[in-house]
């Protein structure tokens, strides 16, 4: 076997053991929903790029990261921690809501809570993105980053 060929088992022996450990995160905590980021650039030759994710796949790889990378943000965001787990915190428990509506030159910027998601969309004359985060994995990344700091 070449080594080409043992890298993509390996990576989809790593992805199915990633897949599998989500799955059972999920249905120990009861929590589920995709983390989904989408980018259609507009016009001819524009790309697309879609991914999406279970949110417990996330959830259970954040362990096996390192605090090193998690040490490496800005210390003007580590300052907001606080606030951004308290967002999480307060939007798992509220009905949905717009905390942005924005629309200004052509181009405009929605970030809402949808369901059990905080979603944002943005349109320009460029492209389009929409990047929706389950509120419970922005709660688990933001303690991930604040005992990192």
């Amino acid at each position: 076997m070449d080594r080409k060929h043992g890298f993509w088992i390996v990576s989809f022996a790593l992805l199915l053991t990633v897949s599998v450990a989500g799955a059972v995160v999920a249905t120990t905590l009861g929590r589920g929903g995709p983390i989904r980021v989408e980018v259609r650039g507009k016009g001819s030759g524009g790309d697309d790029v879609r991914i999406c994710l279970p949110g417990s796949a996330l959830a259970a790889c954040l362990p096996f990261i390192s605090d090193e990378v998690f040490s490496k943000i800005p210390d003007d965001a580590v300052r907001h921690l606080g606030a951004a787990r308290a967002f999480a915190r307060l939007a798992a428990e509220k009905e949905d809501f717009v905390l942005v509506d924005r629309v200004e030159e052509g181009e405009s910027v929605r970030v809402e809570k949808n369901g059990d998601a905080l979603v944002v969309r943005i349109e320009s004359e460029d492209e389009t993105a929409f990047v929706s985060v389950p509120i419970w994995v922005l709660d688990r990344v933001v303690r991930k980053l604040e005992s990192a700091s």
